[in-house]
């Protein structure tokens, strides 16, 4: 009897070892959160820091070549404080500006962040949105980031976007269900050697 405790005991180790393996890439999906700082390094705002986050379902992503998140297929999320007023996902201005399409959009490169794609304009584009002055218009672009004043039209580029990628509490599923197959074998194992006294 002792010798199959040990078998079962290994057989219920093994496979909870073994199951984040076998479970497929949709049970594993999540909802991802990423902080955002825009650091403004030029014109009347120069020295400003406005601060957001974004947050999408990373379930269609598989890790090759270029892949963007949008609004439409993965659920994306936007929150920016920017001059004192939130703007989100539904201020897009749909000016593309020779950005990728759809947007807003993040775009992964081999399974790695590169940014989001974001622009806010309250003259041009099909969705307009009043900003707080001096700003006309501006826009997010991975890792850049450049408005333009209302007063004389002028373009401001330089500022930098740095992104920090927030941990999740949660824990996979398939890092759960080895959990608790490891403690069913533990329990088997202790409830057959009981038995056996």
């Amino acid at each position: 009897m002792n010798f199959i405790s040990k078998k079962f005991s290994c057989g219920f180790l093994f496979l909870s070892l073994l199951s984040p393996a076998i479970i497929p890439d949709s049970v594993r999906a999540a909802i991802l959160h990423y902080d955002f700082e825009v650091d403004i390094m030029n014109g009347p705002l120069s020295g400003e820091i406005s601060l957001g986050w974004l947050s999408f379902d990373n379930e269609s992503l598989t890790g090759i070549g270029h892949e963007l998140i949008t609004t439409e297929n993965n659920d994306l999320k936007i929150k920016f404080d920017f001059l004192g007023k939130i703007f989100t996902e539904e201020d897009e201005s749909n000016e593309t500006f020779e950005r990728e399409e759809p947007v807003p959009n993040i775009l992964f490169v081999d399974g790695e962040f590169q940014g989001l794609s974001y622009r806010v304009d309250e003259i041009r584009g099909t969705k307009l949105t009043p900003i707080p002055s001096p700003v006309q218009d501006f826009t997010i672009l991975r890792n850049g980031f450049g408005y333009r004043t209302e007063t004389d039209g002028q373009i401001h580029l330089g500022g930098v976007v740095t992104y920090t990628k927030k941990s999740s509490k949660v824990p996979e599923p398939g890092t759960s269900l080895a959990l608790v197959l490891l403690g069913s074998s533990l329990f088997v194992r202790k409830l057959v050697l009981g038995q056996m006294a």
